[in-house]
């Protein structure tokens, strides 16, 4: 069976209330992996954590507050709605902290951002080896466990509460991280979006293929996926020029608190592009999967976490958004 869950509550405890999902009639609950030890029935783990990204995708429409509802009929993240269908989808469901190092301090813990010393600050922060990590306590009990791009920064050492630079894969680089850069670049030179998407979902496979080569096919494995999308900078207009959305889609449906006027409709069509692309390198990760018959004994976790960056009521700020 395909055992797949979204947000953080079976890997890192933190208190999200059975309510939290029960009201959405689509998702089913997953069994609970067997509480055999043996690495033949222990699920493989695949957490895909964008930067930045609210609670805007598609499977959330009619899900929710009406500030949300018009981002969200018009995003596609089919690969993301298709895990939801086939797990948890959680409408409630909340960071520690609103900003980058806390909510990851929070998320490795599963501690509050405040126990975690120096590693709960943004800048200046340091990570204290002697508190537990999911990702270390994992590897303790047999697991392979890996990543690509970004997991705990700003910070020193940046990624430790995962483990050091040898468990990071990433030889085919990070195109992927800039997505609407890439994309742009390379249509101005010629090349067609489509191509430039496919350069980048090679960079997300290649990267997964290399963790992958190196896994021992007796062990389980738990495998980080970390682009910094959707966080910003990203190419104003990206949205419209390379996946086609239309900012005045959003005239008269804009979320209460953000001005109706084309720049800001337009920024946010820009980071709905960002999401997009997320969800396309989710694909990537979902294809490999199950093109090495991995998917079916394969924990699917994707989240984002403080929503867009630069807005009222998003990052660093505790709304809904």
């Amino acid at each position: 069976m395909f055992r797949c869950v979204l947000l953080f509550l079976l890997l890192c405890g933190f208190a999200i209330p059975r309510h939290a999902w029960a009201d959405h009639p689509d998702p089913l609950i997953a069994d609970s992996p067997n509480a055999d030890s043996s690495n033949a029935t222990r699920p493989n783990i695949v957490f895909a954590f964008a930067d930045d990204w609210g609670r805007q995708a598609s499977i959330y429409r009619g899900i929710g507050d009406a500030d949300s509802r018009a981002l969200c009929d018009l995003v596609d993240t089919p690969h993301f709605d298709s895990v939801a269908r086939r797990g948890v989808l959680f409408s409630r469901a909340y960071v520690n902290a609103p900003s980058c190092t806390p909510c990851r301090s929070s998320l490795m813990s599963g501690q509050h951002f405040f126990r975690t010393g120096r590693a709960a600050i943004l800048q200046g922060a340091i990570w204290d080896s002697s508190i537990p990590t999911w990702p270390r306590l994992l590897r303790q009990s047999g697991y392979k466990a890996g990543f690509t791009h970004k997991v705990w920064s700003p910070g020193s050492v940046a990624d430790a509460p995962y483990g050091d630079a040898e468990h990071r894969f990433r030889p085919a680089g990070g195109i992927d991280s800039r997505f609407s850069q890439f994309a742009t670049q390379q249509i101005k030179q010629g090349k067609s979006f489509a191509d430039a998407k496919a350069m980048v979902q090679q960079t997300v496979r290649k990267n997964f293929q290399a963790f992958l080569q190196q896994q021992p096919s007796a062990e389980p494995f738990c495998y980080f996926y970390g682009p910094t999308n959707v966080h910003r900078k990203w190419i104003w207009k990206s949205g419209t020029d390379l996946w086609g959305m239309d900012p005045d889609d959003l005239k008269g449906r804009m979320p209460a608190f953000l001005p109706d006027v084309p720049t800001v409709r337009q920024d946010l069509v820009d980071y709905l592009g960002e999401v997009q692309a997320f969800d396309a390198a989710l694909g990537v990760l979902l294809d490999e999967l199950k093109s090495r018959g991995l998917l079916e004994n394969t924990l699917v976790v994707v989240s984002g976490d403080h929503g867009p960056a630069g807005f009222p009521h998003g990052k660093c700020n505790l709304y809904e958004f």
